[in-house]
């Protein structure tokens, strides 16, 4: 399903202009719809997400390419799973572990090496470990768009 996604993050040049490390922490929305409780049924879960990224950057004119990678660990805030209308219990876990890849663009609005920008970027996430608290093997996968202005 489509789901939210708000956050802050904090990039700190290792490299200047080329490597960094990325933190951020996020407010993330995801769920599916699926059959596994015998009638099409649709999960929302809630996360408070904190992504700690290697962040390369590439400097050609008027632009800035990246690339993103590293762990991700979220905390379970709330969940709902509905089935044809009648809540269902599933005890999630409360917490989610994973890897992110991804990659944007990002304009700067003026000349300087860290000046602000504002970027573009696509990222896919998987957990590691099993999202539910009981038997079976549950994983989390999410592709993201994202939009932001870095100060």
């Amino acid at each position: 399903i489509v789901g939210l996604k708000v956050g802050a993050l904090l990039d700190s040049p290792i490299m200047p202009g080329f490597l960094s490390l990325q933190t951020e922490v996020n407010f993330i929305q995801k769920g599916a719809q699926n059959a596994a409780f015998g009638s099409p049924a649709y999960t929302k879960l809630s996360y408070l997400q904190v992504p700690l990224l290697a962040k390369v950057k590439f400097i050609v004119p008027h632009a800035r390419p990246f690339f993103l990678a590293g762990p991700y660990v979220s905390f379970l805030l709330a969940n709902h799973t509905d089935a044809s209308g009648t809540p269902v219990v599933v005890t999630f876990s409360a917490l989610e572990v994973g890897l992110a890849l991804g990659a944007g663009v990002a304009f700067p609005l003026s000349d300087e090496l860290n000046a602000m920008e504002v970027f573009f970027g696509a990222r896919y996430e998987g957990t590691v470990n099993n999202i539910v608290n009981s038997p079976g093997d549950w994983k989390s996968n999410s592709f993201q768009l994202t939009a932001g202005l870095q100060f």
